[in-house]
């Protein structure tokens, strides 16, 4: 893997870690299929109400999310609540962007890992989640300042510190409340 694509895999995965957010309410449960089209042409946003602000303190870490192993795997798989984090509205299916990104995140890995071992060509799915999480880092444009401290380096930014994020505990939450609520028919 090149020098440049693994410091995007990198910034995405930071990204992903730190900027989970929600929008505003375009959709709810019980809605109807038809409702939950936009007609102004921007994706629909599931109402889960306000997510509360959280910290997480930024730092490498040596021992969790690892790029290959089984604790890796498992730990990687373990982001994607069983079913694939899926939501039904309606008679609609979505999936939620976070859970998007994450899966992505996970085939990158993947990808990386396999590469390592030899494997020459890359995946249309890696292929497409490298630019779908560059899209979804260009629409959140997160703008907190990190310090550069060595620009040759391999830790070239100190991404170290305590960030405010929205509460995704609360998107996982909804979500399985979502799942128990499809399989009970209600």
């Amino acid at each position: 893997m090149s020098r440049t694509l693994k410091i995007i895999a990198g910034a995405a995965a930071a990204f992903v870690l730190v900027s989970f957010s929600a929008q505003s309410v375009v959709a709810s449960r019980s809605a109807p299929a038809s409702n939950n089209e936009r007609t102004d042409g921007l994706s629909p946003t599931w109402d889960i109400g306000k997510l509360e602000d959280v910290f997480i303190d930024i730092h490498n870490t040596g021992i969790n999310y690892q790029l290959n192993g089984s604790r890796a795997d498992e730990q990687w798989s373990a982001l994607i609540p069983a079913g694939g984090g899926l939501v039904q509205l309606g008679q609609e299916t979505f999936t939620i962007s976070m859970y998007h990104q994450l899966k992505c995140l996970d085939i990158i890995r993947r990808e990386y890992v396999a590469g390592s071992m030899g494997k020459p060509e890359t995946s249309a799915a890696a292929r497409h989640c490298l630019n779908y999480i560059r899209q979804m880092i260009l629409c959140r444009g997160d703008r907190h300042l990190e310090r550069v401290v060595d620009p040759e380096g391999a830790h070239a930014v100190q991404v170290r510190g305590r960030k405010t994020c929205k509460n995704w505990m609360r998107v996982y939450e909804k979500a399985h409340e979502n799942e128990m609520q499809v399989k009970l028919g209600i």
